[in-house]
């Protein structure tokens, strides 16, 4: 997308649920345990005060019943906190990527994930385990590496809310170059 197309993008599916100049960390994908979505809204309770104080949300975007977000999140009394149904339409998931400020995946098992090239593509600071497949992002800092577990994910939350715009920007260009160089449709055709 060029930035006069990013202006005419749709709003992100959480307008109208969460108070405009939030910064939301975006999940985005299946809803199975191999991803560390439980893991990650465990950790989201030890953070809660820390996110509401810097105005974080967390939002899951996704599908499945392997494991039910939802549930976890009324079981836990999270806050800041919301699940919306999948996206496919293409302007709005551009939407949803473009409206976020960090994205995360603290996942224990993925082929190529997908949907992080795609945060990564929209200069987003991606979290990510060693389990995406991405090593070389953490050594190039297009990404910040996360543990799967509850007590890690947690601290690493809790570092992102203390990076300031200017940080969070930096790691998305680097984020958007490691895409452009190794995930180009030229390079793809080649492999």
């Amino acid at each position: 997308y060029k930035k006069n197309e990013l202006k005419l993008l749709p709003n992100p599916p959480w307008t109208n649920l969460i108070p405009k100049k939030s910064k939301i960390l975006l999940y985005f994908g299946r809803f199975h345990r191999k991803k560390g979505i439980k893991e990650l809204l465990y950790a989201w309770k030890e953070v809660l005060e820390e996110a509401k104080t810097n105005n974080w949300w967390l939002v899951i975007i996704g599908y499945g019943d392997d494991v039910n977000p939802q549930w976890i999140i009324e079981k836990l009394q999270l806050d800041n906190c919301i699940v919306l149904g999948p996206v496919f339409e293409e302007k709005i998931k551009a939407s949803t990527f473009v409206n976020s400020n960090a994205f995360i995946l603290p996942s224990f098992s993925e082929g190529l994930p997908m949907s992080v090239l795609e945060a990564m593509s929209f200069k987003k600071t991606t979290l990510i385990s060693k389990d995406c497949n991405l090593n070389d992002v953490f050594k190039n800092k297009a990404s910040i590496e996360i543990q799967t577990n509850e007590e890690d994910i947690a601290n690493s939350l809790n570092n992102l809310f203390l990076q300031s715009q200017d940080e969070l920007e930096d790691i998305g260009e680097n984020a958007f170059k490691y895409v452009k160089d190794n995930y180009s449709w030229e390079k793809i055709s080649l492999m």
